[in-house]
């Protein structure tokens, strides 16, 4: 079976800008929580959003997706909402302690 003319190059497209976000995204996360700083974990909750959509398309758009494909993204998502949740709340909590100081 055939790729749809055009489809291959940008679902390839698309996987490397979403894997280069989550890169990104990681690297913003780990240095937010090192630092403690709130700007840089709201910015990580904020690349989040991004990941998620790149994430639900290759899970329900997708030209041809395997099942363990299908399965691993939504773990995916179930992680990235977690990662969402938490951080939030730890960009408010390094909110507090930058005016505590």
């Amino acid at each position: 079976m055939l790729y749809p003319e055009g489809y291959f190059e940008l679902e390839q497209v698309g996987a490397f800008l979403l894997v280069s976000l989550q890169y990104f995204r990681i690297f913003c996360g780990s240095k937010g929580n090192k630092t403690e700083t709130s700007s840089t974990t709201f910015f990580f909750c904020l690349l989040v959003i991004p990941c998620l959509v790149g994430n639900i398309y290759y899970i329900v758009l997708q030209t041809y997706a395997l099942v363990f494909e299908v399965i691993m993204g939504v773990i995916i998502v179930i992680c990235l909402l977690f990662e969402l949740i938490v951080g939030f709340f730890a960009a408010i909590d390094f909110k507090s302690l930058e005016k505590a100081q």
